[in-house]
């Protein structure tokens, strides 16, 4: 392969840097009658410094939402927020799952190798699951079926955020609630204008998964009940749903929120993009 062809590959790869070594074999062959094998453009794409990455996938943030992002966590930054004082809230579908993502075996293991392909139904069991966190501890969780509604979401905050916040928060709180409808309707204001919540809301900016801290509990969750539970049947999962919740302290609820000091200046510098947390 002469080297004026080496650079017509580099030339393609700069414009299209996802080109496999099939495509640029298939071009060469186009473009300069040269038959050459999938290994050999491999090869030749090495020598002229390309290395694979595999992507990965962030959030989808509009140019005005990146904005909004950067003001709130400039304006977090700027006022020292310590968050004590903040309740952070949302809701998770948690899907029946028995087998996790990750498994060991020993090649020279007489036992028979576990398969890498494992049987999953077509459409899993789910449930939804609503609760919060904060430095004093957490809300009670609330596990259902069904879609919640603004009515729904409402008699949730009556059984399991009010009296969290009685107990825990009498010196006031602030909550910290995502920007979905069923928690900016109409009604759901005019419900917490009723119970004097309304006013401690935080406004919070749109498509930031990475500024509500309770995300990293709902990884968490999911791999405990993947790796350990294995939940078959129904009350396998939700039970182990509530095992997971009512093992969890308030330090280890103070380290999920602590991470939300390290994402606020990534934001920013980010000029409002993802995070990448």
């Amino acid at each position: 392969m002469e080297n004026f062809h080496r650079q017509m590959m580099n030339l393609w790869l700069s414009k299209n840097c996802e080109l496999t070594s099939r495509a640029l074999r298939d071009k060469i062959m186009a473009v300069f009658g040269l038959k050459l094998s999938s290994s050999c453009v491999s090869k030749i794409r090495r020598k002229l410094g390309w290395t694979t990455q595999r992507v990965k996938y962030c959030q989808l943030i509009s140019h005005q939402n990146k904005l909004k992002r950067l003001q709130w966590c400039l304006a977090a930054l700027e006022r020292k927020d310590t968050f004590e004082d903040v309740i952070f809230t949302d809701e998770s579908t948690i899907e029946m799952s028995s087998n996790g993502k990750l498994f060991f075996y020993l090649p020279s293991s007489n036992l028979q190798r576990i398969p890498a392909k494992r049987p999953k139904p077509k459409h899993a069991y789910k449930v939804n699951i609503w609760a919060g966190i904060s430095y004093r501890g957490r809300t009670d969780c609330c596990v259902f079926t069904g879609i919640m509604d603004s009515i729904t979401y409402q008699q949730i905050l009556e059984r399991n955020f009010l009296p969290f916040v009685a107990r825990k928060f009498p010196d006031g709180y602030r909550l910290y609630q995502d920007n979905d409808s069923k928690h900016k309707s109409k009604s759901t204001k005019a419900w917490m204008t009723q119970k004097n919540m309304l006013n401690k809301v935080m406004e919070c900016p749109a498509s930031s998964p990475d500024i509500n801290v309770i995300e990293n509990v709902w990884a968490s969750m999911k791999y405990y009940l993947e790796s350990t539970v294995k939940p078959k049947l129904k009350e396998e999962l939700v039970n182990g749903i509530k095992q997971f919740w009512e093992n969890l302290s308030a330090e280890q609820c103070a380290r999920y929120i602590d991470h939300i000091h390290r994402v606020l200046p990534v934001v920013v510098l980010n000029d409002g993009g993802p995070s990448g947390f």
